[in-house]
């Protein structure tokens, strides 16, 4: 364990250190993925359907059923999807112009 945390410090010596870049308060929220829309839409049923689930689980679980979805049963959120992204490239537009 020791020897780790040594090789870390000689390692953590040679690297550089790197600053955030500031974010901007004005520029539009990048745009939900499909599996997103289909998450934030049914955390609430697993939470309720499991009260015992943790954050993480209920992560598992979404993610499993998300790939358990036929192409069809994703279209829906894929539109949505497809329509945040155009909302984001237009304000983006936007914002650029204004910048």
């Amino acid at each position: 364990m020791a020897e780790e945390t040594k090789r870390a410090a000689a390692a953590g010596s040679r690297s550089r250190v790197r600053t955030m870049k500031s974010k901007d308060k004005d520029a539009p929220k990048r745009p939900h993925s499909a599996y997103m829309f289909y998450a934030n839409e049914n955390r609430s049923k697993i939470r309720e359907a499991n009260p015992g689930l943790k954050s993480p689980e209920i992560g598992k679980q979404l993610a499993t059923e998300w790939q358990r979805l036929s192409p069809a049963e994703q279209r829906p959120y894929e539109e949505k999807a497809a329509k945040d992204k155009e909302r984001y490239e237009t304000q983006m537009a936007a914002y650029k112009k204004q910048g």
